[in-house]
């Protein structure tokens, strides 16, 4: 591939540039392969040649590409690193605090029932009295319910909804291990 001078183009314009001079060196090859029938073992090797020189040029792409976002992905995980402490604290915090002000609004539903039943017995009898108290057990409305799916036994969860993790089966089968509903099978399938 000729050299194209870049220095002086931003990242994203020598993207623009590396990208177009391989696409356009891809072109009569994607077009060759896109309008191919395979109809004799020739054709059949044409084609695999021609796949071969699209990876290629799909390859050098990739690379192109991670030259450009390695540095960049780099600088954004080392900010991610130097926020991420700050950031767990807070959230450690934060769901603290909510538990502590839900089970305490809890205990003020539990409270405020009491009340109600006292003031029916007799033992509050001043309407007054029983005002101040409810109105001191009233949270500020920071509380909602919403709804949220919660597993009470996920070993009861039907199977349309569990999805295997073929990385870990794939793993375990290559390692020897039995996986109930799989085996370590020879399939075919192209390669080029």
């Amino acid at each position: 591939m000729k050299k194209v001078a870049t220095k002086s183009l931003t990242p994203e314009a020598e993207s623009r540039v590396v990208l177009a001079a391989i696409e356009l060196r891809a072109r009569p090859t994607l077009r060759k392969v896109s309008s191919l029938k395979i109809s004799s073992a020739e054709d059949f090797q044409t084609a695999a040649e021609l796949l071969k020189s699209c990876k290629d040029l799909a390859r050098l792409a990739k690379e192109k590409e991670l030259s450009l976002t390695r540095p960049l992905n780099q600088v954004v995980d080392g900010i991610r690193d130097l926020f991420r402490p700050f950031l767990k604290d807070v959230e450690a915090i934060e769901a603290d605090t909510k538990q502590k002000m839900l089970a305490w609004t809890q205990q003020a539903a539990r409270l405020q029932a009491k009340l109600e039943a006292d003031f029916d017995s007799g033992k509050i009898k001043k309407v007054d009295t029983l005002l101040k108290k409810q109105a001191a057990l009233e949270s500020t409305g920071n509380v909602r319910r919403t709804w949220k799916a919660v597993a009470i036994d996920p070993s009861l969860t039907p199977a349309r909804f569990m999805r295997p993790d073929e990385e870990a089966i794939y793993a375990a089968l290559r390692a020897g291990e039995a996986v109930a509903g799989w085996e370590w099978r020879q399939v075919e399938s192209i390669t080029i």
